[in-house]
């Protein structure tokens, strides 16, 4: 004797192997007029809890029971057929987890999908609003807009969801320290700024009669003060920085000289004399000589193959300096102007007191009766405090 009457209902996949039976269970192959009906508490069993079509649904549990049912044997139970159709999962069922940081550090920007009952994802992240990015399942790492989408890779549980994000823009800082004081004429001076994002730093000067710069290096114009100002726009990944100013003072040559020499007060003066030793200031500036350690001669004066070698140091970087070597056949007679002598670049430039210095030298003939030179230095461009 058998089961009949029954059939097993077709169903969406729950991850599990459990199968609902239909209809109203029958004995099959009993005698006419035998009391004998089906009995027991039946089960139903998927062979697996994967989708597919026509999958085997065994059941147990039934048995026979009335008055001759001792007279029957209940040769098997039922073997159905039943389909389990899959799980289609909906956008809004998936959630997604976003990376710690949504601000550019150059680290790719990855998610993690999840829903109940999926097994696993895969992911396409694609630009948008204008970000130009895949699609490509490697995720972005500059900043821009992006949307990921994760498509379930679980047979049983189809679908996909996106999530829409944004990596930011990362923010950068400026250093740049205080700007020395600097003479008129002094060489360019390199400016050295730097942003964290490692960009270069651009610069302006507020005050072009004082200073330029240009590829970072700042040209003396003239004396005054100018704000020197860096700067960095940023670009695809880094957000502008606060510009960052300083204060460049440029003093006159002559300030400068007198500063470097501590010369305050009346010994600040050009007509000021402070180690005593006959020499104004005015020569020891035009001369490169120490207005504080007397010093008694503003030039050499050598013999060489006929001629009167006369050796001094002149400012090469004063404006409106001029020095002249003037001659007289004695010291009562007009000091004749020795325009047209020619001045040479001395070889040893060693020992000089700053940048703006320069050895030189004069040659004289040695001819005729005897004479007297005399040096003049015209220093127009920096008057006495």
């Amino acid at each position: 004797m058998t089961i009949g009457g029954i059939a097993a209902a077709n169903r969406t996949f729950d991850g599990t192997r459990n199968a609902n039976l239909t209809g109203t269970p029958t004995v099959v192959g009993k005698e006419s007029g035998d009391d004998v009906s089906v009995g027991g508490t039946p089960s139903a069993t998927f062979d697996s809890a994967n989708t597919g079509s026509g999958k085997t649904v065994s059941v147990t549990g039934y048995s026979l029971t009335g008055a001759d049912a001792n007279n029957y044997e209940l040769v098997s139970q039922p073997v159905l057929t039943a389909n389990i159709t899959a799980n289609s999962i909906s956008s809004g069922s998936i959630s997604f987890t976003a990376p710690t940081s949504l601000v550019f550090d150059g680290d790719p920007k990855v998610y993690a999908a999840s829903a109940t009952g999926v097994s696993g994802f895969t992911y396409s992240y694609e630009g948008r609003n204008g970000t130009l990015y895949g699609p490509t399942g490697d995720a972005p790492s500059d900043a821009g807009d992006y949307t990921v989408t994760a498509t379930s890779t679980d047979a049983n549980n189809p679908g996909s969801g996106t999530q829409d994000f944004t990596i930011q823009k990362a923010t950068q800082t400026i250093t740049f320290g205080p700007l020395p004081t600097l003479a008129a004429g002094a060489p360019g001076l390199v400016l050295g700024a730097t942003s964290s994002s490692g960009l270069p730093v651009s610069y302006a000067s507020s005050d072009s009669s004082v200073a330029t710069v240009s590829n970072g290096v700042v040209t003396i114009v003239g004396s005054g003060s100018t704000t020197i100002t860096a700067s960095q726009t940023g670009d695809a990944n880094y957000a502008a920085a606060t510009s960052v100013a300083q204060t460049l003072t440029v003093q006159t040559v002559w300030d400068a000289w007198a500063e470097s020499y501590n010369l305050t007060g009346a010994n600040r003066t050009h007509a000021a004399d402070p180690d005593g030793d006959g020499f104004s200031n005015a020569h020891e500036f035009a001369f490169g000589t120490n207005p504080n350690v007397p010093n008694y001669k503003l030039f050499e004066m050598a013999e060489s193959g006929g001629e009167l070698v006369v050796t001094f140091l002149w400012r090469v970087a004063v404006a409106d300096a001029s020095y002249d070597i003037r001659k007289s056949t004695d010291l009562t007679a007009p000091f004749a102007n020795g325009t047209g002598m020619t001045i040479y670049g001395a070889s040893d430039q060693s020992g000089l007191p700053s940048f703006d210095y320069e050895r030189v030298s004069v040659r004289l003939p040695i001819t005729g009766e005897r004479g007297f030179i005399r040096m003049e230095a015209t220093v127009l461009t920096y008057p006495s405090p």
